[in-house]
């Protein structure tokens, strides 16, 4: 079974449970909790040949500003 089934499952479960959490999903929290993580697994995981492809699209997004719509 993979982990993230695991994991769905495990958050189903937590709802269940009595007592609630009063977590407010913010983008510090995001930001600072669950993509660092993912990030880090995808790093882990990634080819080399995969990553010499995206090189172009990272450096941009690296060096580029991205201006907001609107």
């Amino acid at each position: 079974m993979p982990y993230t089934v695991g994991l769905v499952l495990a958050g189903i479960g937590l709802y269940f449970l009595p007592g609630r959490l009063d977590i407010q999903l913010s983008k510090d929290l995001i930001f600072q909790v669950f993509l660092p993580p993912l990030v880090f697994e995808a790093a882990l995981y990634i080819t080399w040949g995969e990553l010499r492809k995206d090189v172009p699209v990272i450096g941009r997004l690296a060096v580029v500003p991205i201006r907001p719509v609107g």
